[in-house]
């Protein structure tokens, strides 16, 4: 029975220059061939996603958008896709500017669009907006938004303002707020995502797209193990029958998964997968 190997990118798969070792990619797809799927689970978009992962070369599929959008590596297409609420989306960004955020990038399957009060170099390929209207067509596209503030004091002020509501006077519908932390740094910032959106959820929703089209269930939720280190890794790591946390996780990650490997910095994956390779081969 094929394993589900579910993979976060940064602080995970990634080391900290963001380059995937090449004997991790090689034993990756080594896997593949025994019929493994090598599943790539990230809180980045999926053009993010595919830019650190030579466009997806070592992968099955990609859950981007932390569970909201899944695209097959192979036809190179997305085959799911779960957008926000724009009402909540409109809510969320102008709250955001009157209580003066750093930043707001909002994300869609081909666009990241972003309001800043900084002056800084942008890539090309991210589209300045000074006001949500801005987004065109794409307002019924957003699969997440990030919101960023100059201090942490300031993002859990604005995340205290939606969470401390009654349930009948709750800012949003059917979308919600969770901090994300580097953990390379103690900058926290918002993310936001559709009210059931996880990445475990993308898995499962990978697992039923599956199942419709090979009518079969050679793939099962029991054969997942994942791979993380950060918050957005929690229902993943939490509910997967095999959880793998990083050395350099944070402790609540740590504390809900089955196993602790090596850092992002020492192959953690590549060391625990090769460690214990007689559950996959």
């Amino acid at each position: 029975m094929g394993k589900i190997l579910s993979i976060d990118l940064d602080g995970t798969l990634l080391d900290n220059n963001k380059k995937i070792p090449q004997s991790t990619i090689d034993y990756l797809n080594m896997l593949r061939k025994k019929l493994n799927l090598v599943v790539i689970s990230t809180g980045r978009s999926i053009n993010s996603a595919l830019d650190v992962t030579s466009k997806g070369s070592f992968a099955d599929y990609i859950i981007s958008d932390a569970g909201a959008l899944i695209y097959d590596c192979f036809n190179k297409k997305v085959i799911s896709e779960e957008n926000l609420d724009s009402k909540d989306c409109k809510k969320v960004f102008e709250d955001a500017i009157i209580n003066n955020c750093k930043d707001i990038k909002i994300y869609t399957n081909s666009n990241i669009y972003k309001y800043s009060r900084e002056k800084e170099y942008e890539k090309s390929t991210i589209i300045k907006i000074d006001k949500f209207e801005d987004l065109g067509k794409d307002i019924e596209k957003i699969t997440h938004i990030a919101v960023h503030f100059y201090n942490n004091n300031a993002v859990y002020d604005f995340m205290n303002s939606y969470s401390n509501k009654n349930e009948k006077d709750k800012k949003l519908k059917t979308t919600r707020l969770y901090l994300m932390k580097d953990y390379t740094s103690e900058y926290v910032w918002l993310d936001v995502v559709s009210l059931n959106i996880n990445k475990y959820y993308g898995l499962l929703n990978l697992l039923k797209i599956l199942k419709e089209k090979e009518s079969n269930n050679f793939y099962k939720e029991d054969n997942i193990i994942c791979f993380g280190d950060g918050s957005n890794d929690f229902e993943m790591m939490k509910y997967s029958k095999i959880s793998v946390a990083m050395g350099n996780a944070f402790d609540e990650i740590k504390s809900v998964s089955k196993y602790i490997t090596f850092t992002n910095e020492e192959k953690g994956v590549e060391k625990w997968l090769k460690k214990h390779e007689s559950i996959l081969i």
